[in-house]
């Protein structure tokens, strides 16, 4: 068995067929799907049992709630394949998902295997890299800033191996326990490939549990985010410093004064690396920063849709 395609599952019965159909016609011979039902409320455990009872190739597990990391990492536990590829229940995989990735991962001896993406409304997301990119500070930098254009979990084709240690249970928030997970990874140093190949179907804007933001969860995943980088202390500062900036222009756009206070302590940072716009947005008082920040946005976002 070459790959193990793994599906953490919750209350996403109007897409999980979709989802384990698109898994089982990838364009490759040696591979299982691991359907992880944690405990779903809806119909998807039965939709799961189903499909499993028609393909052999489909193994379902129930396990108690506890979020898509502990059904990812149950998943990998139970995988028994070299090779490891994450696919969230309401996206689908592309036919050539593993044809386009695993001879990629074999002859170039790679840790983790990047593709492209494209969403419902045919929007293609690149990474902006192709070919290996050595000093993985960068993509862990690209991260912490928010410039990241690729996934950090779903539709990426990993070594086994390199996930060991990685997938940290204690985050509650699915953005950011994807996000943690990458980057424990990318602390592992591995060998990164980025191919132009777009082999996943992301839809994107569906309703999910983590979009309602706390300070608390911030703070929680910031403290995180230390621990993870605190290893390499030295070089990974300035982009632990560029994450808590960008958290606080977040919150700054959405006139979230309160929370604003946690991160008063930036205007004393000392960092030469930082740009001069995130200079002056953290020296500022809120109230101008937050036009100064409202604006850039907008006019971000006004572009892009040109």
């Amino acid at each position: 068995m070459e790959v193990s395609i793994i599906v953490p599952v919750y209350n996403k019965e109007t897409f999980i067929e979709k989802c384990l159909r698109s898994a089982l016609s990838v364009d490759f011979d040696s591979f299982e799907v691991i359907a992880v039902d944690d405990e779903s409320t809806d119909q998807s455990a039965a939709i799961c049992e189903r499909l499993a009872s028609e393909d052999s190739r489909l193994r379902v597990f129930h396990i108690p709630n506890g979020g898509v990391t502990g059904a990812r990492l149950y998943g990998l536990q139970q995988a028994r394949g070299r090779f490891v590829m994450f696919v969230d229940s309401d996206d689908e995989l592309l036919p050539n998902a593993l044809s386009a990735t695993y001879p990629v991962i074999i002859r170039e001896e790679a840790d983790e295997v990047f593709a492209t993406y494209v969403d419902q409304h045919g929007r293609k997301y690149s990474s902006n890299h192709i070919g290996t990119v050595a000093d993985t500070t960068i993509l862990i930098k690209e991260i912490c800033c928010r410039t990241a254009h690729f996934s950090f979990a779903w539709g990426i084709l990993y070594r086994k191996e390199i996930l060991e240690g990685c997938l940290d249970q204690a985050m509650g928030r699915s953005y950011a326990e994807d996000k943690l997970m990458q980057l424990k990874v990318l602390m592992k140093h591995p060998k990164v490939w980025f191919i132009s190949d777009t082999i996943y179907l992301y839809n994107a804007d569906i309703p999910n549990s983590w979009r309602s933001f706390t300070i608390a969860k911030d703070l929680e995943f910031e403290e995180a985010l230390r621990r993870t980088l605190s290893p390499e202390w030295d070089r990974l500062e300035s982009a632990f410093n560029m994450h808590r900036i960008k958290m606080y222009e977040r919150y700054l756009e959405n006139r979230d004064f309160e929370s604003c206070r946690y991160y008063q302590d930036l205007r004393r940072l000392k960092d030469p690396s930082l740009s001069l716009p995130s200079r002056i947005v953290i020296s500022l008082p809120q109230r101008i920063s937050w036009i100064l920040v409202w604006v850039y946005r907008k006019y971000r976002r006004l572009t892009h849709k040109g």
